[in-house]
């Protein structure tokens, strides 16, 4: 019988043990930061000043961007989008650039490259590739909310970079590119709104 009784306090402990991790897992989950939206639709995007991409070959300008893939969920710990830059200058030259696909995350304001970024300038002159392996967990985004839609600011560093061509003035690989100019995005319908919580 003692031993029957010893086997119940135990079995007491660990399902009270097990209740107390369930908890704080929980109240854990409540405090992270989210990304949430009103409805589930594609999301917009545009620049609200130039976008600038600074390297050791020079810098990246770009006037403007949109979104072309990317739709909002309800809840998410992530906001996953595709980019078209227009408007693009690298180097002093007119330059084209491949569509960046980027997965922005709420809780740490960091950003991963899902696929690889070229910056063709001049024609084929000078090729920028950002390749999307070496550049994951960038940091810093910061969000602000505004009225139905999210300011995000980009403070990025560290960004790798291969320049190639015969147009480069400094070919070769690099780790220190660095990335600013805010832009906005929300609902591409217009009506409904998202936002980001801390």
């Amino acid at each position: 019988m003692k031993l029957v009784g010893h086997t119940r306090n135990v079995t007491g402990i660990a399902l009270a043990a097990i209740c107390i991790m369930a908890l704080a897992f929980a109240a854990t989950a409540n405090a992270e930061s989210m990304f949430s939206s009103t409805e589930v639709g594609a999301l917009s995007a545009k620049a609200l000043q130039t976008q600038k991409f600074n390297t050791d070959e020079g810098l990246v300008e770009c006037t403007g961007l949109h979104a072309t893939e990317g739709e909002a969920q309800r809840l998410s710990v992530h906001i996953r989008i595709t980019v078209q830059y227009t408007g693009c200058k690298a180097f002093g030259l007119t330059a084209t650039v491949s569509p960046a696909l980027y997965l922005f995350l709420a809780l740490i304001g960091r950003v991963h490259l899902r696929a690889s970024v070229t910056i063709n300038a001049g024609a084929g002159q000078c090729i920028v590739t950002v390749p999307s392996s070496k550049n994951q967990s960038l940091s810093t985004v910061k969000y602000e909310n505004s009225g139905k839609n999210i300011v995000l600011t980009p403070e990025v560093t560290n960004i790798s970079y291969e320049a190639a061509g015969a147009g480069c003035a400094a070919p070769g690989t690099f780790g220190d590119g660095t990335y600013e100019g805010k832009s906005v995005g929300g609902l591409a319908n217009g009506t409904g709104s998202v936002r980001w919580d801390a």
